[in-house]
């Protein structure tokens, strides 16, 4: 089927960007006017954990501001690597033809590849041909990631720092769609808590989740569900059955089967 490619912004940036290529005139202090286009697109620095053995992929959560009437509209995204370079590129949302179904941002994660501890030069460009460039650096050491990237257009980076997630860490959520599926989720999560230990982290942002400064748990959107739901983030001691096993009956009630996401360092249960 045809794709159609669309980008909100590019019609009247191009105008916008004529006009003052045309028109710039210097300020008394002789400083040029400055430009920046409303964001398009949200960003996060992300690290990815790999569903079959929680391996973890440093790289950018990219979900599009804007809504779109289409089941599964796709984010055009490629990433350019370099030794200390990396540029990503957004090119813009492809919808398919006809755009049908539900309303839904278009959302992906893009991989930098394997990274060592130091510090690259960044790029996160948007629009045909890189038309807006956005540079900054990337720092990377032991277990924290840092992106710089100020006065960043048509993005709006809303983490710029991420923690990695410690060993034997799962985190998820059991969804609660009606009234039936409440006490059944209160009960999961007392069987988890017999199985599994309370959080030890600072403050932060862990990718999949943030956690305050008193202790409460925030997913984040590339998990987070539509509808009401039970949140979890625990510790276990890295054996993975006798967390199936209680998933599992949660799963499989026959009065109130509960849908259950559940991902862990050592991968997706």
């Amino acid at each position: 089927m045809p794709m159609v490619l669309k980008l909100p912004f590019l019609t009247s940036l191009f105008a916008l960007l004529l006009f003052v290529s045309c028109s710039k005139m210097p300020l008394e202090n002789d400083d040029d006017i400055v430009v920046n286009t409303p964001p398009e697109f949200n960003v996060d620095l992300f690290e990815q954990r790999d569903e079959q053995n929680g391996g973890a992929q440093l790289g950018l959560w990219i979900e599009s501001a804007q809504t779109y009437p289409c089941d599964q509209p796709v984010l055009e995204v490629s990433v350019e690597r370099l030794p200390q370079t990396i540029k990503v590129h957004i090119a813009g949302v492809r919808l398919p033809e006809p755009c049908m179904g539900g309303v839904n941002k278009a959302r992906t994660f893009v991989a930098f590849g394997a990274l060592s501890d130091g510090i690259y030069d960044i790029q996160i460009n948007v629009g045909a041909n890189d038309l807006i460039r956005n540079e900054g650096t990337l720092h990377v050491e032991g277990n924290k990631t840092t992106l710089h990237m100020p006065d960043a257009s048509a993005v709006n980076i809303l983490n710029f720092v991420t923690l990695r997630i410690p060993d034997h860490y799962l985190w998820g959520f059991a969804a609660t769609p009606d009234e039936a599926s409440e006490p059944a989720a209160d009960q999961f999560l007392v069987d988890l808590k017999k199985r599994s230990a309370d959080v030890a982290l600072p403050p932060g942002y862990y990718s999949y989740f943030s956690v305050s400064g008193t202790g409460q748990v925030q997913l984040h959107n590339s998990v987070l569900p539509n509808g009401t739901h039970e949140a979890f983030v625990r510790q276990f001691d890295g054996d993975l059955q006798p967390l199936r096993e209680i998933i599992d009956a949660a799963r499989n009630r026959p009065d109130a089967p509960l849908p259950i996401y559940c991902q862990t360092t050592l991968g997706k249960i």
